[in-house]
């Protein structure tokens, strides 16, 4: 049997990262570790990886995992994503409250649009770019 396992991102300031997701989202820090680099630089067919993992977890187990490699060189901004880019573009999140969470976050991300009502009256959604461009999908349910 298969199953969903974790959703990785980069960030380049994790403790801001942090911050975010824990006081702004309501996840929680369940590991935070200097990861093996050697290993690391193995698997990933790199050098000098100097990688932070940090796991946070939601209220439905879902995991998020924050990965900090400190590179000698600067790699920032190698392939910025568009919404409609090809890959992982976004991560979905049910928040309780749409206005309290956007008002919450306002000063820390770039709102798409203004929130909308789906057209089946279900779902209240807004998408945003958060930091390190990361496409945030938050979805309020009404029914």
């Amino acid at each position: 049997m298969n199953n969903f396992r974790h959703v990785g991102v980069v960030t380049n300031d994790m403790e801001e990262s942090c911050s975010f997701y824990v006081e702004k989202l309501g996840f929680e820090i369940i590991n935070d570790n200097k990861e093996d680099t050697d290993f690391i630089n193995k698997i990933l067919n790199i050098r000098d990886s100097n990688l932070r993992t940090v796991k946070l977890r939601d209220s439905n187990n879902f995991t998020l995992e924050l990965l900090s490699f400190n590179f000698e060189e600067d790699f920032k901004d190698v392939n910025y994503k568009n919404i409609f880019s090809n890959g992982i573009t976004h991560i979905a999140i049910t928040v309780s409250d749409l206005d309290e969470t956007i008002n919450s976050i306002k000063d820390d991300v770039e709102f798409l649009s203004e929130p909308e009502l789906s057209p089946d009256g279900k779902v209240n959604l807004v998408f945003c770019r958060a930091m390190d461009g990361v496409f945030l999908e938050l979805v309020e349910e009404l029914v």
